[in-house]
């Protein structure tokens, strides 16, 4: 009886230590499930705010809550901040790295793409680098085994770097604040950068460079050359163009403050490097401040002018707007008198001899009977003649009404006998009343012919005093003429 009664107890109390056991267990497992994870209105979110979902493969049927989210591979370590991919990494509050090896270091920075080398020879690491800044990139890839060079960044805060195929011993950056660099293919040492403070650079690189290395400066064009640069290197400077293949050395560059490029290197450099110069074709230069060149293959290194040329330069104007042409002109359309093909007038002054001052004037005093001669040298952009004026002071005695000149004169050129050409006039009377101390001009035109009168002549105008009752004090000839400009 007493042995049936012991079996009994033990059953009965290796039940009761079973159950303590299922009870505590599942008590402690429930407890745990509910310290990490809580439930409210169908949302399931962590308590521990460094808890985080990390799977291969994730599905979510409805909202998903946490402080830091990415997948198996991935390193999250900034706050809200979100990792895709293999081997990415946001370590931005509030950043995101989706791809390969990608990197969102700062905050609000973003960071898509792939720094996997295709050949599988070396790997990258592409980088958005700056507060808000903007990676987007594409496959990083070697054509030979651990080439790479890289960096692939946007390097500054507000930067921006959008790429595609990048491959061997190349660059794309974003480095200057708010800079923007766009690029395409990257070959055999091709930087393609905008390093300097709200730069721009949008290009194919196959050469050394593209870069916007000054404040504000735009860069944009292809690069197909070994060892060319094509750079726009100070403030507010902008290069566009292209440098082609064959040519290995040459290169564009705006390197003058606010200086402009447009247009082609091939086997000539394209440069402006003036402050505010202009360089616009193939192969130009425009070598001073505030200088235009435009055409092929010249150098404008006046400053404050505009030079046309093709091969040399052809055709200038510079301050204060004289036009220089390098060769024949041809019209072929209708001119104006405004034109610069139509002569212009002009004037020259011819200054008599000295024997006394009149104020504080040179003059020559001659008296109412004397005679006096007056020479000039005809100028070699003369086409016309306008007047012809003996200009001189008038004596009291002189201020008379009907006064009486005789006139003679000789002129020609070299070569010629001294009376080549020669005239006289007896008839000219003029009115003085009133004109007592005062300047006045004679016209002397009457012994000049218009028709024999050259550029390049010699001439002289005799005048004789027909007893004038006075002295006039002379100050020279004044010509006026229509000028060839």
């Amino acid at each position: 009886m007493s042995t049936k009664i012991n079996e009994m107890r033990l059953r009965k109390w290796l039940v009761a230590l079973a159950l303590t056991v299922c009870v505590f267990g599942l008590s402690q497992r429930a407890g745990a499930v509910c310290d990490l994870w809580s439930e409210s209105s169908d949302v399931l979110s962590p308590i521990d705010g460094n808890d985080c979902v990390d799977a291969n493969n994730f599905t979510a049927t409805d909202d998903v809550e946490a402080a830091k989210f990415h997948t198996t591979g991935c390193t999250v370590s900034g706050t809200k901040s979100v990792a895709f991919g293999n081997g990415t990494t946001a370590s931005g509050d509030y950043s995101a790295a989706l791809g390969y090896l990608v990197k969102a270091n700062k905050s609000g920075g973003f960071a898509i793409g792939s720094g996997l080398i295709e050949d599988g020879s070396a790997t990258v690491t592409p980088e958005a680098d700056g507060v808000g800044s903007v990676f987007l990139g594409g496959m990083v890839r070697s054509w030979q085994s651990n080439l790479i060079e890289g960096p692939f960044k946007a390097g500054n805060d507000g930067a921006i770097s959008l790429g595609g195929d990048f491959c061997y011993d190349g660059s794309l950056e974003a480095t200057g604040k708010g800079s923007i660099t766009l690029g395409g293919s990257i070959f055999d040492q091709g930087d393609v950068k905008a390093t300097g403070d709200g730069s721009l650079v949008a290009g194919f690189c196959e050469g050394p460079a593209i870069e916007a290395t000054g404040t504000g400066s735009v860069a944009i064009g292809s690069n197909y050359v070994s060892w060319g640069n094509f750079q726009a290197t100070n403030e507010g400077s902008v290069a566009i163009g292209c440098i082609k293949y064959p040519s290995s050395d040459n290169a564009i560059e705006s390197s003058g403050k606010g200086s402009v490029v447009l247009g082609y290197a091939g086997a000539q450099d394209l440069k402006a490097t003036g402050d505010g110069s202009v360089a616009i074709g193939n192969g130009v230069i425009a070598d001073a401040a505030n200088a235009f060149a435009i055409g092929k293959g010249f150098t404008n290194d006046e400053a404050d002018s505009f030079a046309v040329g093709f091969g040399d330069m052809d055709f200038q104007v510079s301050e204060p707007n004289i036009v220089t042409v390098y060769g024949d002109l041809e019209v072929t359309g209708t001119t104006t008198p405004s034109s610069i093909t139509e002569p212009n007038e002009r004037e020259v002054f011819f200054q008599a001899g000295r024997t006394n001052t009149y104020g504080d004037f040179e003059v020559r005093g001659i008296t109412g009977g004397g005679t006096y001669c007056l020479t000039g040298h005809v100028p070699y952009d003369f086409d016309s003649l306008t007047s012809l004026k003996a200009i001189f002071f008038v004596a009291s005695g002189a201020a008379q009404s009907n006064r009486h000149f005789h006139l003679e004169s000789d002129y020609g050129t070299d070569g010629e006998v001294y009376t080549n050409h020669e005239e006289s006039d007896d008839t000219i009377y003029v009115d003085l009343t009133g004109y007592t101390d005062k300047i006045y001009g004679l016209d002397i035109s009457s012994v000049v012919d218009a028709g024999d009168l050259a550029a390049g002549d010699l001439i002289g105008i005799e005048v004789n005093h027909q007893n004038l009752g006075g002295t006039l004090r002379y100050l020279g000839m004044l010509m006026q003429y229509k000028g060839n400009w």
